[in-house]
């Protein structure tokens, strides 16, 4: 009797093992150095994927095989930005001691602990529910620590926000007199970098859609990169350039436009 408990036991062990294993899924994908997805021609790192129940486990390596970081997400997609980051998130230096670890609830970052390449407690913040910074301290590496107001990670920000920059667009925005009477309506699609300084720089054209309307759409980025400086983004605590992509529409039915 007690060898038949002792096989089920055994079989049930191993049946929770396999069922175990079998929710476990491993994929490898391809990304730059921006962690966007991408082909390995076109790749600075691999992501190792381990995906479980509820979460997905992803440690980004070199192409030669140094761990540079290990994240756990709700949600890990092909869209950066529909990434949801949720629990803990650890980067590394090229000899595996650890960076930094931060910690995030609900895509919202709530901790941060950053190191010197000795160990030694670099960084340390806190952030509200919503995310938003409520201290952080700066040690020097005898362990004084100063007061710091800019954020761990952040994506650059126009004066007033988004509805500020819609705001400067449409006042800025005119409708050339040629296109007007051609009835010729759609977007142009922009691209321009916000640089470690908050400057607009090389702006450049992702989709045209009339002569006239590609320079009016130029113009109007050029004029308010000229007016307006951004708050820079900033990477693991760094300053860094960051690309921004926008929509510049032409609409007959808009009271915002004007003819030249």
């Amino acid at each position: 009797m007690k060898n038949i408990i002792l096989a089920s036991l055994l079989i049930a062990g191993l049946s929770t093992s396999v069922a175990q294993a079998q929710q476990v899924q491993v994929d490898t994908i391809y990304v730059n150095k921006q962690q966007a997805w991408c082909s390995k021609e076109k790749a600075a790192m691999y992501a190792v994927v381990t995906s479980i129940p509820s979460v997905k486990k992803v440690s980004y390596y070199t192409m030669d095989g140094t761990l540079v970081e290990t994240t756990c997400y709700n949600k890990y997609v092909k869209d950066i930005s529909a990434r949801i980051k949720e629990g803990e998130s650890t980067l590394y230096y090229n000899d595996g001691s650890i960076k930094a670890s931060t910690l995030y609830s609900k895509g919202k970052l709530h901790s941060v602990k950053a190191y010197y390449p000795n160990g030694k407690l670099q960084r340390e913040d806190s952030y509200d529910k919503n995310g938003k910074l409520e201290k952080s301290l700066l040690y020097d590496e005898s362990g004084k620590a100063t007061k710091n107001k800019e954020p761990w990670e952040r994506r650059a920000e126009f004066p007033g926000g988004n509805t500020a920059f819609r705001d400067a667009i449409k006042s800025t925005l005119k409708y050339p007199k040629d296109a007007f009477k051609a009835h010729v309506t759609g977007r142009v699609i922009m691209q321009f970098t916000i640089n470690k300084e908050g400057q607009m720089v090389n702006p450049k054209f992702l989709r045209r859609l009339h002569p006239s309307l590609d320079q009016e759409a130029m113009r109007v980025i050029e004029t308010i990169g000229k007016k307006y400086t951004w708050e820079p983004s900033i990477s693991q605590g760094e300053k860094v350039n960051d690309k921004m992509v926008i929509p510049i529409v032409f609409n007959l039915q808009s009271p915002a436009f004007h003819k030249k």
